[in-house]
């Protein structure tokens, strides 16, 4: 007779039951770490996306202002022009701002290769994906480097 009821009973154990729930655990904490780096990846898209869209702004700033193109030589880190009354030194002025509020980090350079009528431009900016993987915002720098050829004007 004990046997008989024994062998009728369904149902979980306890210790199933447990371990249904580790796995749950297990599976929404990798969702959460699934769902973080994604956080990570959209933030970086976003400012390079940001950069792409400063880099053609000073492109066609110069363009509009192309015989003055080698005053729109600034170098990495340099200082923000302060007389804003050329043309060039107030797209410049503008175009450092911009990259200072809207990118983490940001900081421009524009280089011109008259040889070639290359116009160069760099954007750095912090990754903070790469910070956090670092501990170093040294070394978390990144780069966007935009390259075009500048026509002479006919």
């Amino acid at each position: 007779m004990i046997k008989d009821s024994l062998k009728r009973q369904s149902g979980f154990t306890l210790i199933e039951v447990l371990v249904s729930i580790v796995i749950l655990a297990i599976g929404l904490l990798g969702l959460a770490a699934m769902q973080l780096q994604s956080l990570k990846y959209t933030q970086g898209s976003q400012w390079r996306s940001q950069a792409n869209f400063l880099a053609y702004d000073i492109v066609e700033r110069i363009r509009a202002n192309r015989e003055n193109v080698d005053s729109y030589v600034i170098a990495m880190s340099a200082a923000k022009p302060s007389a804003r009354t050329p043309m060039a030194n107030d797209d410049l002025y503008s175009w450092l701002d911009q990259l200072e509020t809207s990118i983490p980090g940001g900081d421009g350079a524009v280089q011109w290769a008259s040889a070639t009528r290359t116009l160069t431009v760099v954007i750095e900016a912090d990754d903070q994906a790469r910070i956090k993987q670092s501990g170093s915002a040294a070394a978390s720098k990144t780069q966007f480097t935009f390259v075009t050829r500048l026509d002479p004007l006919i």
